[in-house]
């Protein structure tokens, strides 16, 4: 097993221009590591701290259920009750709104990602208020829709119900139970403490260079975990067993670059004594399908391999390859997670890399499960690198026809320099720069330019663009900058000028 998980470790890290990957796998009682890469200061191990993303969900979601065994929640209680001053963008929206709702991205509400980039520095609790001020898209429960501010709400009402902070109640809950030693629910809490952790990096193709690491404590338990493959193993086997953890063996040494090898000390589990985070029934919660994921509503892709698809609480539940499949990803700037299970194969792995613009780790994820269930190999790095390459030229064909340029000429309004502000969004400063203007946006200055019909944020180094405009007065003077920073809505989002 080790030379067969050494080998696909290499082969993708070099397939998806990967700077680094750290790999662990679980297979009936046994544990192997394998890794590719450096980082700063030496190789890339089992035991290379990186942020998980979205992978946090999950630890989210279980606490829930753990405070459900509890009798202090229910899952189909409306979050106001035990969040008082949450509230949505209206009154009815607010009171109907379950922790099921907030958990399975059904709540109606779009991603506004860009809220996220710009709230980096605001604390939870702020972002939660927030809430009000975001339009939505949907009713509530009419379709999936992945959503991150959800989490946010349910992590803070974690906090209310346990009074303590989120991140000890992880800890306490998950964490220490199952020797998650090198594991942090603070972005760069690692920093200081470890010394063996990856830096974010982004690209085109084989070039990658570093970037900054974008915040997610706004969010909490929406995506602000951070950890290693040895820990994160840990994890996702006590899934894989429906809650129970500790017992078996560790094997392995090694890795794709010399780096890999043996788990910590207490087996399978990583700890020497056994117990349970959660009972069957709230496995059977976390675990199954709990809203339908259509064709569309998620990826931009489907594939045959995959027959039905659909959200559990903090995980995806697929058929693949006619076999049940829990998994989950992240994703933020610079880093990628894939973490899943195969509960009828007593199969578990996470994937963790610094890079975030690719496919790497879903490829590598899906090669390792057609391994475990002892399938044909399909040849996953060209088909997503395919993908990849359509999703690439979709892009690039949005973004040139956002930033086409109109067919008359367009002059910008005079006096537009100033500060705009949105509730939710917080506040862009627009500045004259020669006979243009740049928009300062999340810590980076965005040219507004004439295109097609109106105006366009262009957004060069991320090849993307967003169509924009100024509202005026009868004097020609700005009242208000509006900016489609989110497709799913009709209406553009309104700055008002300050």
């Amino acid at each position: 097993m080790q030379q067969h998980l050494d080998e696909l470790v290499r082969t993708y890290a070099k397939a998806f221009h990967l700077p680094s990957v750290s790999v662990g796998v679980y297979s009936k009682g046994q544990q192997w590591f394998s890794a590719a890469g450096r980082r700063r200061g030496g190789a890339v191990d089992e035991y290379t701290v990186y942020p998980i993303a979205s992978a946090t969900k999950a630890f989210l979601a279980t606490m829930v259920l753990q405070l459900q065994e509890e009798g202090l929640l229910d899952l189909d209680d409306p979050v106001v009750r035990h969040l008082p001053g949450f509230a949505l963008y209206t009154a009815e929206r607010t009171e109907a709104l379950t922790i099921r709702d907030a958990l399975c991205h059904r709540c109606g509400l779009p991603r506004h990602n860009v809220s996220l980039m710009t709230n980096q520095q605001s604390s939870l609790s702020d972002m939660v208020y927030k809430l009000r001020y975001l339009e939505p898209a949907w009713p509530a429960r009419q379709r999936f829709y992945y959503q991150n501010h959800m989490f946010g709400a349910v992590t803070l009402l974690v906090e209310q119900v346990c009074d303590l902070p989120w991140g000890e109640v992880v800890r306490q809950r998950v964490f220490d139970p199952l020797g998650m030693t090198h594991s942090y629910t603070r972005s760069l809490a690692y920093e200081g403490v470890e010394e063996n952790y990856a830096r974010p990096r982004a690209g085109i193709g084989a070039v990658t260079v570093p970037i900054k690491t974008m915040l997610c404590d706004s969010t909490g338990g929406a995506g602000a975990i951070s950890s290693n493959a040895h820990d994160m193993l840990q994890w996702v086997t006590a899934n894989l067993h429906q809650g129970s953890y500790g017992g078996g063996s560790v094997c392995g040494d090694g890795g794709a670059d010399g780096a890999g090898g043996a788990g910590g000390a207490g087996g399978a589990g990583g700890h020497a004594e056994g117990g349970r985070l959660f009972s069957g029934d709230s496995a059977r919660e976390l675990h199954e399908c709990q809203m339908p994921v259509r064709d569309g509503e998620m990826f931009s892709y489907q594939l045959p391999e995959v027959t039905s698809s659909s959200y559990g609480l903090g995980w995806f539940v697929e058929t693949y390859r006619g076999e049940k499949m829990v998994w989950h990803g992240g994703t933020v700037l610079g880093f990628k997670s894939h973490v899943g299970f195969l509960p009828e194969h007593d199969f578990a792995f996470c994937i963790l890399t610094n890079r975030n613009d690719t496919f790497g780790a879903n490829a590598l994820g899906n090669a390792l499960c057609d391994s475990a269930l002892g399938l044909p190999p399909v040849d996953w790095s060209q088909r997503f690198l395919a993908i990849a390459r359509q999703a690439s030229q979709k892009a690039k064909a949005a973004y040139h026809a956002t930033i086409e340029k109109p067919l008359t000429k367009q002059e910008m309004p005079k006096g537009a320099a100033g500060i705009y502000h949105h509730a939710a969004y917080g506040s862009m400063r627009i500045e004259e720069r020669g006979r243009g203007l740049v928009a300062h946006v999340a810590g980076m200055k965005i040219p507004i330019i004439p295109a097609c019909n109106e105006l366009a944020l262009d957004v060069k180094m991320m090849r993307q663009a967003f169509a924009c405009r100024f509202e005026l007065d009868e004097a020609g003077r700005p009242l208000a900058f509006l900016a489609r920073l989110e497709d799913q809505l009709e209406n553009y989002i309104r700055f008002d000028r300050v």
